[in-house]
């Protein structure tokens, strides 16, 4: 509790206050109300605190106030990233910050932070409660995939895999797969993987994964010069071919000749 903690060490920060336009000689506190109101309302009896450090500010300076907001809840340990991403979407909205910018700018961060968190407020109304109700499960990380995923995929199946985030039965690698396979909600189910390795050694490595659906991926990774380039795409490509016939054959009754030919 914030009193029991003023109590103990006293207050550490002070709080902003700028003068009252309406009352005269009085001020009014921009930064450190639950302070405030924690000291005046569980602390009277301790003189130390009968009066308190305040920093004065001279003119109601909007984007100063809503800094010196954020720097206030930074300093807390109960907001989340959806609490952040929210307010800074309120001022731009509200046309406290002309841009994402210009935001990043007061707030000491990067525009490509600015627009990641952002995405809290681009997210479904669905979506946004299933967030609000799990705050700590859905990091900016999270939030940014699930708003891609309801880009591409659509909301349905983002309230799908945001319900899978909060009971914690998927995780970011899963989402990202999503993203850059195309997959549908089904191939995330927690389906477990297998990996067979086929060649070992010092130099290169080979292994085939299969996600248990049908799917296989082949991964390679080798040590070469410059000069040999060439022939390791072109042994690759004659893999390929060979693979591609050889499915082919198979499944052209079934009509998947264009689907293993684009995986490929």
């Amino acid at each position: 509790m914030m009193s029991d903690s003023i109590r103990a060490h006293g207050l550490i920060n002070p709080i902003h206050v700028v003068p009252d336009d309406k009352k005269s000689g009085f001020y009014q506190v921009i930064a450190g109300r639950t302070r405030l109101k924690a000291i005046t309302k569980y602390l009277k009896d301790i003189p130390s605190l009968q009066a308190i450090p305040a920093i004065i500010h001279k003119s109601k300076d909007v984007k100063e106030i809503a800094v010196l907001a954020f720097m206030e809840n930074e300093k807390r340990n109960d907001h989340y990233d959806v609490d952040i991403g929210l307010y800074w979407g309120k001022l731009i909205n509200d046309g406290v910050f002309q841009s994402q910018s210009d935001l990043a700018g007061a707030m000491g961060t990067t525009d490509s932070m600015v627009s990641r968190m952002l995405c809290y407020t681009k997210l479904s109304k669905e979506i946004l409660e299933i967030v609000l109700q799990n705050p700590e499960r859905f990091t900016y990380n999270f939030a940014e995939l699930i708003f891609k995923i309801q880009e591409r995929h659509g909301a349905d199946v983002g309230l799908k895999l945001a319900e899978k985030v909060s009971s914690k039965s998927v995780t970011i690698k899963q989402l990202q797969e999503v993203l850059a396979r195309g997959l549908a909600e089904k191939d995330i189910n927690g389906r477990k993987t297998k990996r067979v390795n086929i060649v070992e050694s010092k130099n290169i490595r080979a292994s085939a994964v299969f996600d248990g659906y049908g799917r296989v991926e082949f991964l390679l990774s080798a040590y070469t010069d410059k000069d040999n380039e060439g022939k390791i795409l072109d042994s690759l490509r004659e893999a390929a071919i060979r693979l591609l016939k050889d499915f082919s054959a198979d499944e052209k009754d079934a009509g998947h000749d264009k689907e293993v030919s684009e995986e490929t």
